[in-house]
């Protein structure tokens, strides 16, 4: 009955079946049910070739097991996006944690530089490279104008401008030293800020010119600040006072300032 069923037998063989069939009920309904099996397994087989087949069309040669993957990505989607706002919150808190494991600057404003844009004084030099970091440092780049005056020192060691580059470098550096965090807290990085006044001391042990010299002790005094330093800072502001220049009344106030928060 199966080799029938399944076509296996010789057209007369087949025939021969067919005649024994029709003479015995229980046969015939045996090969009824052999042949309702055999349709069910067919339309079965059939329902899974077209559901691979839409499955590749959807995931391409991935099959049954792409398109398993396929759905677990799109389910895993929807927690991408709290996943990311907890990494950047645990971020942001360990940013936090770092932040407040670093002591503010004591001395506050006063340690603060103000706008060393609107305050540089450079005397006019035809040089372009010169102008082109003046004009990173009054476009409130420190960091660049820094790298390019400290370039000039290096291409031109010579220089007739050397000392004002050397003040102007060391300006720079100072104020791309200040760190802050939302206005907050205010910091300064202490190897930026040893960078800025090793260029005003070249400038203290080697210029000539008087307001030059005013200039480079009064952000001497401020860099000293930057580094929690009173004394130094206020040594300084006294050189400035002796010299009874043009920034004598800023180095009083500063000093009476200093006075007022430590003693």
């Amino acid at each position: 009955m199966s080799d029938f069923v399944q076509g296996k037998l010789l057209p007369e063989d087949a025939l021969l079946f067919l005649d024994a069939i029709e003479q015995d009920p229980d046969a015939s309904a045996d090969l009824d049910l052999h042949v309702g099996v055999l349709n069910i397994a067919r339309s079965e087989d059939a329902k899974m070739f077209r559901d691979r087949r839409e499955t590749s069309g959807r995931v391409g040669a991935r099959g049954v097991s792409g398109s398993f993957l396929w759905g677990w990505l799109l389910e895993g989607r929807r927690f991408l996006v709290p996943v990311g706002i907890l990494l950047v919150a645990l971020l942001a808190g360990f940013g936090l944690i770092r932040l407040s494991s670093t002591a503010a600057n004591p001395f506050g404003d006063l340690a603060d530089l103000g706008d060393p844009g609107a305050s540089f004084r450079m005397r006019g030099s035809g040089d372009a490279d010169l102008a082109d970091a003046a004009t990173w440092l009054t476009n409130g780049d420190p960091g660049e104008a820094a790298r390019r005056f400290e370039r000039y020192l290096r291409m031109y060691p010579s220089s007739e401008w050397v000392p004002w580059v050397e003040y102007a470098a060391g300006l720079s550096r100072l104020a791309e030293a200040r760190r802050a965090f939302l206005g907050i807290r205010v910091r300064y990085e202490a190897d930026e800020v040893e960078r800025g006044l090793d260029h005003l001391d070249r400038v203290l042990a080697n210029a000539n010119y008087p307001e030059l010299i005013e200039d480079a002790l009064w952000y001497r005094a401020k860099g000293s600040l930057m580094l929690g330093d009173a004394r130094n800072a206020e040594a300084y502001l006294a050189r400035i006072l002796a010299s009874q220049g043009s920034r004598s009344q800023a180095a009083r106030k500063l000093l009476s300032d200093l006075h007022s928060l430590h003693y």
